[in-house]
């Protein structure tokens, strides 16, 4: 192990990879996707094992730290386009924290990424000069080599003709030339090449294992390890005298063995405790060359100086006749390691006694001792395996068990003094004597373990009726007390058979259960007297005890009913009669057989009473005398669907039974077709049929018969009857004479029964029709589109043999519009030639007539070519009708207001206002319109001005707002010498001035405006005198008006300015 342990830390030195497995980092490891990581990819790194959130830390081979692009916080995190050179990461789990010691521990990784055109190889190597039976190492990197690894830990993977190699660091040289496959895998999954290791002609040789002693002075081969000075012999007894052969003592230097033996001195305190002093034993063929190591160990052992001891224990009863196991720990650690001087004696008591001192002296007590067993170095017993629960933390330890097991119950143990409370209890005392301790026994340890026998089972079962629920009372026992369970006791089992092949199994939790003794209930099947057994089981064994039970019979009740359909009645017949019963044999489901006694009945027929489930009326009505309590009741029930009816049959024995019975109530078929409900006479009559099942929780069945009869209304006498096996679907032909025009109809009834697979029926019935034939005819005028009659015309009906209150009339006027009117007035929107169709339908009767009609169309007024009025006031507008359409020549008459009309399309000398002009065409079709002339509106004239600046200025303006008429607009001050398109004169004084306009049209308009100005300004001053001579206090004030207020004042010639009208 120590070998295997150097040769991965070479590996690791040479390869320069620091994969930081120290610490706590057995507490998780990395995983890498993709695996064997390489420049380029996009690695995603996360926790192995671990789902949730951590830290995670990334220096990249620069020394630069890397940020991931999803933050530094999360399950895992990925390196996109990785590139070549270490990489070091460290990850700490931080939500959830890991479980302790591992919880917060933060680790660091370090991989080295590899470039494309670099892969994990293992290179071919061949051994020379080899021996057989040779021990070599194949794990040492100088046989198995590899290049190019990515991170930590290293796998692998060895083995000769496809057989592996299970421990590669000790592997022994065949005697003939051997070819070993090898490939390893690394710390990111990155799969090696398959190189050879090749043994080339091994040597042989005639070694052999040589007999050999190595021992202390009392024959062990121990050292114990507080003794500083042990003396251990190494002898060969019978050496080969072909051979040579030397010790290698500790890792020290080649010591000869022959002549032997040799002695050498150990001190125990230099090793690990415990710990294994490697010897080996190099025997050497000067033939051959070879040389051969065997090796062994001197162990190192001892108690050491213990601080603290106690007794540990499985955790489990103890029970009468069963073993259970002791042991002694130090700091919870099993006491494992005996050496030489090194003892722990056991005591077990049952009660006090009288004291007396040992030769230790110690007081023990003695009187009551049951077993007394000192151990030592050579006669430990085997170690086992043992499992603990230290507070939730499950542990599995090596331990030298002290068994111990009882022939009695530990419950008559009673102990005096200071010992009561080990009463009920054997009390077991350990007493540990280290050699480090100078051979003084430390204070003796004690426990007390409660030894129980099995679960004592007792129970009460009463007498009870067939089919009832029977309580048996558990009173089972345990303990000294009969209720007090061991506290390592877990669960605890009943077993019960009821004597009639039944049986059931409860299991107990004895630190949870409310009742760990719980009852049970049975129903028994058949009457009889049975026998109820319990068998008990706990951590301790197992007993059982047997009780008798008389179960007494019921009456025999067997309902019968039979299913029906809806609406029917349902007889119930309840055969009410004793139940005889004899001696029996009962089979049971897995083959045995139980005995039952006899159960006799006590009740006659005649005592018998009943009570049905069907409540009336909510269930539905018993009739014909019959009731609840009736034995064979007749009952029709209020809806349909799965019933199941009980009856309640008691006797004397006070044994009421229930039975049961399932019925249904069938939905009936629904009957239901389809029929012309007026058929023109000749025509055939349409039956179609569409009877279904209703889709509702009640259970139907197909329809498996149809039968259709045809009868008149008047008479009654049939005229068809047919019956189907299939959906029919048939055109029947029903004549009537159509001679009396007063008989224009006749009435018949259809009626269809139905029958479904069952027997269920329904019946539908409709009355159908036969009409007489009628005559369609018709009479109407051509119109024009639009005036004079505006596309209307009326139709007059010339129809005949017809009946008024059932005949309907449906017209087709040819342009997509229909009326249903006998004469109809219809209006057509669009000229043209039109077919119209009337259809007279009586019932299935109809009848056509056709005919043509001419829609003309009308002249159009097109436009007017008008001639507005130039200026307001005048009369010099004209206006010309232009026409199309219609059926030339035309003829216009014009409306003027006031005016008769002229024959001509041009009407002038008009002033403003509308006109109106009809025209007619050939057809006598007329369109007519209105038209208007116009003229502009009266101008509208507003001015404003603005005052000169300063009295006697000219810089005043006038301006003009002008609308109406025609714009645009020009203005003339001067009398209309010049003329400007602005409607602002700037420039001017004081005065007033006429302007004149002239609109587009040429009409002229004047107006007149007066410019006012500011008053003339007056200034007078007034001044105070300084107080004294040379003083600055003087003062002017000046009082302003006229002019434009506000003012502002200067003393300086227009330097500076004031708004006070004061200088002080």
């Amino acid at each position: 192990m120590r070998k295997l342990y150097f040769i991965l830390l070479t590996i690791s030195f040479l390869l320069n990879i620091k994969n930081l497995f120290s610490q706590a980092q057995s507490c998780f490891s990395l995983n890498y996707s993709p695996a064997c990581v390489q420049q380029g990819q996009n690695v995603t790194i996360s926790v192995d094992g671990y789902s949730g959130s951590s830290l995670w830390t990334i220096t990249q081979p620069n020394g630069a730290p890397f940020f991931p692009p999803t933050g530094p916080f999360g399950p895992n995190i990925t390196i996109p386009n990785i590139i070549a050179g270490s990489w070091t990461i460290t990850v700490q789990p931080v939500s959830p924290p890991l479980p302790s010691p591992c919880s917060f521990v933060s680790e660091t990784f370090t991989i080295d990424v590899l470039a494309p055109n670099q892969n994990l190889t293992v290179s071919n190597n061949i051994l020379n000069s080899l021996c057989e039976n040779e021990e070599i190492n194949l794990l040492n990197d100088t046989i198995t080599q590899i290049n190019n690894i990515t991170a930590l830990p290293i796998t692998y993977f060895y083995s000769i003709g496809g057989i592996p190699i299970t421990n590669p660091s000790e592997f022994y040289v065949p005697n003939t030339s051997t070819t070993i496959d090898v490939y390893v895998v690394d710390g990111t999954n990155c799969i090696s090449n398959t190189a050879s290791i090749t043994i080339l002609n091994p040597t042989p040789n005639n070694i052999v294992a040589p007999n050999y002693i190595i021992q202390d002075t009392s024959g062990f081969n121990v050292i114990q390890a507080c003794a500083t000075n042990t003396q251990i012999e190494f002898n060969i007894p019978n050496p080969d005298s072909l051979f040579s052969y030397s010790w290698i003592i500790d890792n020290g230097n080649p010591i000869a063995a022959i002549p032997g033996p040799i002695f050498q001195n150990f001190d125990g305190t230099n090793y690990s405790n415990p710990d294994e002093i490697p010897i080996r034993l190099i025997v050497y063929d000067s033939l051959t060359g070879c040389k051969l190591p065997f090796d062994t160990t001197i162990a190192v052992r001892g108690m050491g100086n213990l601080a603290t001891s106690d007794i540990a224990n499985n955790n489990k009863p103890i029970c009468v006749e069963e073993e259970t196991m002791t042991w002694i720990e130090s700091n919870d650690v099993p006491i494992t390691n005996f050496g030489p001087g090194d003892s722990i004696q056991w005591i077990v008591y049952c009660g006090s006694g009288d004291t007396l001192t040992n030769s230790l002296g110690l007081d023990s007590i003695i009187s009551g001792i049951i077993i007394n067993v000192t151990w030592g170095m050579d006669n430990l017993p085997s170690a086992e395996q043992v499992t603990t629960n230290d507070n939730g933390v499950i542990t599995t330890k090596t331990v030298y068990p002290f068994t111990l097991e009882p022939n009695i119950t530990s419950c008559d143990c009673d102990y005096t003094g200071t010992d009561d409370n080990y009463d009920g209890t054997f009390k077991i005392e350990a007493i540990v004597t280290s050699a480090c301790n100078n051979g003084v026994s430390y204070p003796p340890l004690t426990v007390g373990k409660l030894v129980s026998g099995p679960l004592e089972p007792k129970f009460n079962v009463i007498s009870g009726c067939v089919g009832e629920s029977t309580t048996i009372m558990n009173n089972s026992e345990i303990g000294c007390d009969g209720t007090t369970f061991d506290t390592n006791e877990d669960t605890i089992s009943y077993y019960w058979n009821f004597g009639d092949c039944y049986d059931t199994t409860i299991i107990i939790d004895v630190n949870t259960a409310i009742d760990p003794f719980p009852d049970v209930t049975h129903v028994y099947e058949k009457p009889g007297v049975y026998w109820v057994k319990l068998r008990t089981e706990s951590y301790c064994g197992t007993d059982s005890l047997l009780i008798q039970t008389v179960i007494r019979p019921q009456p025999l009740v067997n309902i019968t009913a039979n299913d029906t359909c809806f609406g029917l009645p349902v007889l119930f017949q309840s055969n009410a009669i004793q139940d005889t019963t004899t001696n029996r044999i009962d089979s049971c489901d897995d083959g045995s057989t139980v005995s039952i006694d006899t159960i006799y009945p006590g009740a006659s027929i005649s005592s018998f009473t009943y009570l049905w489930s069907m409540i009336e009326p909510l269930d539905g009505e018993y009739i014909d005398g019959t009731s609840q309590i009736h034995p064979n009741p007749k009952f029709i029930f209020n809806s349909c669907g799965p019933k199941t009816v009980w009856v309640e049959v008691n006797d004397s024995n006070d044994c009421p039974v229930v039975d049961t019975v399932n019925l249904t109530i069938y939905e009936n078929p629904v009957a239901n077709f389809s029929t012309d409900l007026n058929v023109c006479n000749g025509n055939c009559t349409q039956i179609i049929d569409s009877s279904y099942i209703l889709q509702t929780n009640c259970v139907s069945h197909p329809i498996s018969e149809w039968e259709i009869n045809i009868s008149s209304s008047i008479n009654g006498i049939s005229t068809f009857s047919q019956l189907y096996t299939t959906s029919p679907n048939i055109c029947e032909i029903i004549n009537v004479s159509c001679q009396d025009p007063n008989i224009l109809e006749n009435n018949f009834n259809v009626l269809l029964k139905i029958t479904d697979s069952f027997g269920c029926q329904d019946t539908s019935s409709k009355t159908t029709t036969i009409t007489c034939q009628p005559i369609a005819d018709f009479s109407c005028d051509s119109i024009c589109i639009i005036e004079p009659q505006n596309g209307q015309i009326s139709f007059t009906n010339n129809s005949s043999f017809y009946n008024t209150s059932t005949t309907t009339w449906s017209w087709d006027f040819g342009d997509g519009n229909q009326s249903n009117s006998a004469n109809p007035t219809h209006t057509y929107l669009n000229a043209g030639t039109y077919k119209v169709i009337l259809t007279l339908s009586d019932g299935s009767c109809t009848d056509t007539k056709e005919a043509w009609i001419n829609v003309y169309e009308n002249p159009s007024i097109t436009n007017f070519v008008n001639v507005n009025v130039s200026c307001f006031g005048g009369n010099n507008g004209s206006s010309q009708v232009l026409v199309n359409g219609g059926d030339p020549s035309y003829n216009f008459n014009w409306f003027p207001i006031g005016f008769t009309g002229q024959g001509d399309s041009l009407y002038s000398s008009l002033s403003a206002g509308d006109y109106s002009v009809i025209v007619t065409d050939n057809n006598g079709c007329t369109d007519s319109s209105v038209t208007t002339i116009i003229e502009p509106t009266q101008i509208n004239i507003s001015t404003s001005f603005t005052e000169p600046s300063c009295h006697g200025g000219n810089n005043g303006s006038i301006s003009l707002n002008v609308s109406g008429a025609t714009a645009p607009y020009q203005y003339s001050i001067d009398g209309g010498i010049t003329w400007q398109t602005s409607n602002t004169f700037n420039a001017l004084a004081a005065g007033t001035y006429t302007i004149q306009i002239e609109d587009a049209n040429g009409c002229s308009y004047s107006t007149s405006e007066t410019i006012t100005q500011p008053t003339q300004i007056n200034i007078t001053t007034s001044f105070n005198e300084p107080s004294c001579f040379g003083f600055s206090d003087g003062a002017i004030s000046l009082n302003v008006s006229g002019a434009t207020a506000p003012y502002q004042y200067s003393i300086d010639g227009g330097n500076t300015w004031q708004t006070s009208n004061t200088f002080n």
